[in-house]
């Protein structure tokens, strides 16, 4: 998954798009997020405090993000504040397959 200009290059893989910008990531995700908050509200909490506190908020490592493109929606989300594990938010059992497969391949952990 990379997100343009993104840590992992520039296109996406699998529908997954993946970067190291928090804005650009509250851009393409953040209605997804806020479409559910009962439900996303980890995850909204966490970029809350990532805008509010900074990028290292969580330690030295900075955290990535990514979200799945489907035709017309954003159906699923990638918040990874290392070193906690990835979280996937919603999608589907395909999402979850093409992240951990990008995720394998990026040399990081597939979210638990």
């Amino acid at each position: 998954m990379a997100g343009d200009g993104g840590p992992d290059g520039p296109g996406a893989k699998g529908g997954w798009r993946r970067t190291g910008s928090l804005d650009e990531f509250l851009a393409a995700a953040g209605p997804f997020l806020r479409s559910r908050p009962a439900l996303h509200t980890v995850a909204l909490t966490v970029t809350d405090g990532l805008v509010r506190r900074g990028l290292d908020l969580y330690g030295d490592e900075p955290p990535r993000f990514g979200w799945h493109e489907a035709p017309g929606e954003v159906p699923a989300a990638l918040l990874w504040t290392p070193p906690f594990a990835p979280m996937l938010i919603g999608g589907d059992e395909a999402a979850a397959r093409g992240l951990a497969r990008v995720l394998a391949e990026a040399g990081g952990p597939a979210p638990g």
